[in-house]
């Protein structure tokens, strides 16, 4: 039996060698290549759908804090409609505005004027005079600036209010002078009066003396 003999030269041999192990390299790296491209695809999707996904949630956080805020906002509204339709009941049960403001017309001379007229309920119905000598308890404070040309007016105007079965208390600043043109003085007085309510008064007729 012949032996086979390989007459190729050595250095062909290990020049093949070297050829057939790069390209064995290179398909390992070209597999590689490609396994990184599709991993690297994969990933950017799903960092593009996170991405996505977190804009969606930070629109519906903004709207969602957007919304609060309009809801604190109807809400803040909806408490002061809420006071103020509770005030108008309140104020419906106790002596009408028009019945104060006629009381308020007849105690009034002619030469007083009345401006900035303003009723509102007590939150506490304690009242006490400033000397404390007496307390009142009223539900309304029925506020204004009195004007006239002369101090005596006013205070008849003062003496009037005092005589009123309406009024259960008369409060009053001291007079203030503003001077007009001509050497005439504007005396002002601010004035506070306490209602209760007294239903035995007969409004219609007024109630002063």
């Amino acid at each position: 039996m012949l032996n086979h003999i390989d007459f190729t030269p050595k250095w062909y041999r290990q020049k093949l060698a070297t050829r057939e192990d790069r390209r064995q390299r290179l398909i390992y790296l070209t597999v590689l290549v490609l396994l990184m491209g599709g991993w690297f695809g994969i990933t950017e999707g799903r960092i593009r759908q996170a991405q996505a996904v977190l804009l969606s949630a930070q629109k519906q956080n903004e709207q969602a804090k957007s919304q609060k805020v309009e809801y604190e906002q109807l809400r803040t509204q909806f408490g002061v409609l809420e006071q103020q339709l509770a005030s108008f009941h309140q104020l419906s049960t106790y002596i009408p505005k028009s019945v104060i403001l006629a009381e308020l017309s007849h105690c009034l001379p002619d030469q007083v004027r009345l401006v900035d007229i303003d009723i509102n309920l007590l939150n506490d119905r304690t009242v006490r005079e400033p000397n404390n000598e007496r307390i009142a308890h009223c539900d309304l404070v029925v506020e204004f600036t009195a004007q006239a040309v002369k101090e005596d007016t006013l205070l008849d105007f003062v003496s009037m209010l005092k005589q009123s079965k309406l009024f259960e208390l008369v409060l009053y600043d001291a007079n203030q002078q503003v001077p007009l043109a001509n050497d005439v003085v504007l005396y002002t007085k601010q004035f506070r009066l306490y209602v209760y309510r007294a239903e035995h008064i007969d409004y219609d007729e007024g109630s002063t003396p």
